[in-house]
């Protein structure tokens, strides 16, 4: 028998089945229970919280600031026990009696006493604030020591590059193995420092050493090409520019002659106090050294042009009249 479409199912359990066939579940099971809102997702951080926050980022910040301030104190303290260090191998070199020659002057070498006093600080201020920098010992030990016992230049400059590592102390390294002789070990330490890949402040320093070092070995042009590119640098002092002639000269390079002495015209005040220090040093370094080579070629262009250039009152005519008197011309 057919029924009619109002007619209610004899089976309600069909119905259920029907409509989960279809898909649609019971209204009951649709509804899922909803979860409570986190604060910060959606709505308001307590201000409790916030300030909770902001109190854990200070105390992070005080922190990081205490530890770059304890780090740069530890460089600072480092650096001035190198410096000390590095007085003390110029008391010591300037001591020893022995010329730098053609090179710069670094300076007068302080004061015994003045250098102890600024000794007894620095250690005095690490004791006080638990800093003991690499030096420090070597430091106390020559406070101990009258200026007679304290050893070489060399020993006192590697003591300071325990302590801090620089250029400035690479080249007092330098000078110091000039100073005592050891010729082929300043040679080295010159050429590495102008191979490092980054840029030198003193780039025209390391160059005068190297070129002294290479004239005290017996290679008069590389002494000469080292010189020249020192004395190329705008930041060389009047030495470079004197010993740029005088190595030409030694080289017997007619060309590089001419070339150095007019840069040094050019470049020097002949009344300045600092080109006759320069002198003074030459005619020191012109009397250890032997006499040049004399060749052909220095008994005709080059000597005549250092024979005319002695008979001016120019930069260039006082240093060719020092190197023509050093070799009796």
């Amino acid at each position: 028998m057919r029924r009619s479409p109002s007619a209610p199912d004899p089976d309600p359990s069909r119905a259920p089945r029907r409509l989960r066939a279809r898909g649609d579940a019971p209204r009951s099971a649709a509804r899922r229970p909803r979860r409570p809102s986190r604060p910060g997702l959606a709505g308001a951080r307590p201000a409790a919280d916030l300030r909770a926050a902001a109190g854990r980022q200070l105390a992070r910040d005080e922190r990081l600031l205490l530890l770059r301030a304890e780090e740069e104190l530890v460089r600072l303290h480092a650096r001035e026990v190198a410096r000390l260090l590095l007085g003390a191998a110029a008391i010591a070199g300037a001591r020893s009696g022995a010329a730098l020659g053609l090179l710069s002057p670094e300076g007068p070498p302080p004061a015994v006493a003045a250098w102890r006093r600024a000794a007894r600080r620095a250690l005095r201020l690490g004791r006080r604030d638990g800093l003991t920098a690499p030096g420090a010992q070597r430091l106390a030990e020559l406070l101990a020591l009258e200026p007679e016992d304290w050893g070489g230049p060399v020993v006192l400059v590697r003591a300071a590059l325990a302590a801090g590592e620089d250029e400035g102390a690479r080249v007092a390294l330098g000078r110091a193995l000039l100073v005592e002789g050891d010729l082929a070990a300043a040679r080295d330490v010159f050429a590495a420092l102008l191979r490092r890949p980054d840029e030198l402040l003193l780039r025209w320093r390391a160059l005068e050493g190297l070129a002294l070092a290479h004239a005290a070995l017996g290679r008069p042009r590389l002494a000469l090409g080292a010189m020249e590119a020192a004395a190329d640098d705008p930041a060389c002092g009047v030495p470079a520019l004197v010993g740029g002639l005088a190595l030409a000269w030694r080289a017997r390079d007619l060309r590089r002659t001419r070339r150095a002495a007019a840069r040094l015209d050019l470049l020097v005040d002949p009344d300045e106090p600092a080109f006759g220090a320069a002198l003074e040093r030459l005619r020191r370094w012109l009397a250890r050294e032997p006499p040049a080579a004399r060749t052909a070629g220095a008994r005709s262009g080059l000597r005549r042009l250092c024979r005319w250039l002695a008979r001016e009152a120019s930069p260039a005519g006082r240093v060719a009249w020092l190197l023509l008197s050093a070799e009796g011309a």
